[in-house]
């Protein structure tokens, strides 16, 4: 195939709906090359790294692997959000939490800990647990579709029920009078006082990209899955490499001024992740808001036999990698 100037840009969207149709729509443009994005997170996640999901993939074990630790056998990994318990027993998104208040909260609940679960704890919302000897016969309610619930309507179901159940209930008593929640209380804000386990999983194993695509890759991103997919692929998490996946929301995200949009975009293409001497397959988790800004040149050229059948989108980013794709500056 003979190689040409590639605009590896690929965004893919949270679900399959309006908010991510114009950015599958701009992928295919002049290419005839169709997406297929599947709805799953963790196989977004993996999708981003070129990596089709292994059975029995779970965001648990992302979460766990993002703090450097890695599953054993007979040992499941979660993932661990910090959220809000309302008045009224509700499930609520807390909002932005900031790093003194994690801090809070890790030291608070440390003493949670015991011989069956370990606690990893990062700098916002976004924590990790392990049972030992756990199993995957217990039924948990995913963090998001959580939210709005009553919490003991939630609460998990299945083997190792009164462990779990007698978590979370703990984390409510132990984080109800800390410091962060009285503040939180006189500004009127959503209180830090619930710890909730989701997305239990095994360990499983990712391949070591480097000898995937023949070259280092590094990963820049914020997301905390995607960083414990890199950890797992044995991806670097800082430093330079050769090819370089980039997470974030575009710039222009929650812009609906089509001048803005186009002047956000510019400032990003001048900024060098798009300059023509950086090769950067750029993957932002988050869509479109109103639509790719008009006229640009950074969407996919990229060709493969004018293909009219649709691509799983994990083998559409492994060919980019391979390629060694050159954003268009």
């Amino acid at each position: 195939m003979e190689e040409k100037g590639l605009s590896v840009r690929i965004w893919i969207g949270e679900t399959q709906g309006e908010v991510c149709r114009p950015a599958l729509n701009g992928l295919g443009k002049g290419s005839g090359t169709g997406l297929w994005v599947q709805q799953s997170r963790v196989a977004r996640t993996l999708a981003a790294l070129g990596c089709a999901p292994p059975a029995g993939a779970a965001l648990g074990p992302l979460a766990v692997a993002r703090f450097g630790r890695w599953l054993e056998a007979r040992e499941v990994g979660f993932a661990m959000t910090l959220g809000s318990l309302d008045a009224e027993g509700v499930i609520r998104d807390p909002g932005p939490v900031s790093p003194e208040e994690a801090t809070e909260v890790a030291s608070l609940a440390l003493r949670l800990e015991s011989s069956r679960l370990d606690l990893q704890f990062g700098a916002s919302a976004d924590h990790a647990l392990v049972w030992r000897g756990g199993s995957l016969d217990l039924d948990v309610t995913d963090w998001e579709p959580a939210q709005g619930k009553p919490w003991l309507s939630a609460l998990p179901q299945g083997e190792g029920e009164a462990l779990f159940r007698r978590f979370v209930d703990d984390s409510v008593n132990l984080l109800a009078d800390s410091h962060a929640n009285e503040l939180r209380a006189e500004e009127g804000r959503p209180l830090l006082n619930l710890l909730w386990p989701w997305g239990p999983g095994l360990a499983f194993e990712m391949p070591r990209l480097v000898l995937r695509y023949g070259a280092p890759l590094r990963v820049v991103t914020e997301d905390w899955a995607l960083q414990g997919a890199a950890r797992l692929a044995g991806v670097s998490l800082q430093g330079e490499a050769p090819l370089t996946v980039r997470a974030a929301p575009c710039p222009w995200e929650h812009r609906d001024d089509p001048e803005e949009q186009e002047y956000l975009a510019r400032s990003e293409r001048e900024s060098g992740w798009l300059a023509g001497e950086t090769s950067a397959c750029t993957v932002g988790p988050f869509g479109w808001h109103a639509g790719p800004p008009e006229c640009s040149t950074w969407e996919s050229e990229l060709e493969f036999g004018q293909t009219k059948e649709a691509v799983p989108l994990w083998e559409w980013v492994a060919r980019l990698l391979q390629v060694g794709g050159r954003p268009v500056g």
